[in-house]
C-alpha cells in the first residue's frame, strides 16, 4: 500500500499505522457482531421467548404407544423417542409451547399477546394414546386462571403424531430443540441446511425438514400459515396461525434404535 510505502521511506507515522490497525480491528468486531443478524434478517416472524414449563407429579413419566414408541413429559419437557433413539425433545429448560393472539398478513405476524407458560396437571393413558391437561398462562396471571391447553399423543404407523390445542387463541409457536443438519423438504421448505434463518412454508404439504436424528418433522395443518424459525440461539421455533397444532415425527429406515 502506498501508506506503507511511505512509512519505509520514514514519511509516515507510527501514530498514523496505529489508527490504521485500530480501525481495522473495530470493523472486525462490528462485522462479528452484526453479521448473524444481517444473515438472519428479517422475515416477518415474532420471536416469542419460552416461559416457565411446570408438570405436576401425578402428569410426569414416559407412556408407550407401540413397537417401541414413546412420549415423554417431564419438567425438562417434551421427548418423542423410539427404544432409546430420541426422536425429538421439546426446549430444555422451558415451555415447549407459547400461545399467541393476533393475525398473519402475508408474510407479516402481527402478535398482540403471548401466552408463554405451561402447567401440565393430569395425564390420561388409554392403548396407543396420551392424553395430558393443563393451562397456559401469562406472567403475572396464576396458573389456573390460564387458558385450557390440551396435549395428545397417538401412533400411526412409524409415525408420531402430537396435537397441541389451546381455546380462545390465533396462533401457537411449539418451541423445539434444533438438532445439526436440518434441512428442508421440498415443496414446503428449499432442499438446503436451515441454521440461522427464518422460512415461511409453502404448500400444503405436512414434512417440513429432516436432521441428524434420521427423522422427518411435519406441521399441520397445512391449510394455515406455518413457519420455521432458527434465527433465536438454541431454538427451533415452529409457527402455526391455529389453536391446534399437529407435530409429526417419523422415523425414516436408517433411524438408529440406540441412544442419540
Amino acid at each position: 500500500m502506498a501508506w506503507w510505502r511511505h512509512r519505509s521511506s520514514g514519511t509516515v507515522s507510527w501514530s498514523l499505522v496505529s489508527l490504521v490497525v485500530t480501525l481495522l480491528v473495530a470493523l472486525g468486531l462490528f462485522l462479528a457482531v452484526q453479521w448473524p443478524h444481517w444473515v438472519r434478517g428479517d422475515v416477518g416472524l415474532v420471536v416469542t421467548a419460552p416461559g416457565l414449563l411446570t408438570v405436576d407429579a401425578v402428569a410426569r413419566g414416559e407412556v408407550t404407544l407401540g413397537n417401541g414408541y414413546t412420549v415423554a413429559m417431564q419438567s425438562g419437557g417434551l421427548r418423542i423417542a423410539r427404544g432409546e433413539g430420541v426422536m425429538l425433545d421439546s426446549v430444555t429448560g422451558g415451555a415447549f409451547l407459547s400461545a399467541v393472539t393476533g393475525s398473519v398478513t402475508g408474510h407479516r405476524e402481527r402478535v398482540t399477546a403471548a401466552v408463554s407458560n405451561i402447567q401440565i396437571r393430569s395425564l390420561a393413558i388409554r392403548a396407543g394414546h396420551a392424553l395430558w391437561r393443563g393451562t397456559a398462562y401469562a406472567d403475572g396471571t396464576p396458573p389456573d386462571r390460564g387458558r385450557p391447553l390440551l396435549v395428545d399423543a397417538t401412533l400411526t404407523g412409524h409415525t408420531v403424531s402430537v396435537g397441541f390445542t389451546v381455546q380462545g387463541v390465533d396462533g401457537l409457536v411449539l418451541h423445539v430443540d434444533p438438532r445439526p443438519a436440518t434441512t428442508g423438504l421440498p415443496p414446503a421448505l428449499p432442499d438446503r441446511n436451515l441454521r440461522l434463518r427464518g422460512w415461511w412454508v409453502t404448500g400444503d404439504t405436512v414434512p417440513l425438514y429432516d436432521n441428524v436424528l434420521r427423522v422427518v418433522v411435519g406441521l399441520g395443518p397445512p391449510t394455515v400459515p406455518r413457519a420455521l424459525d432458527l434465527r433465536p440461539d438454541g431454538l427451533l421455533d415452529l409457527h402455526v396461525w391455529t389453536n391446534r397444532a399437529v407435530l409429526t415425527v417419523t422415523t425414516r429406515p436408517d433411524f438408529v434404535v440406540a441412544d442419540s
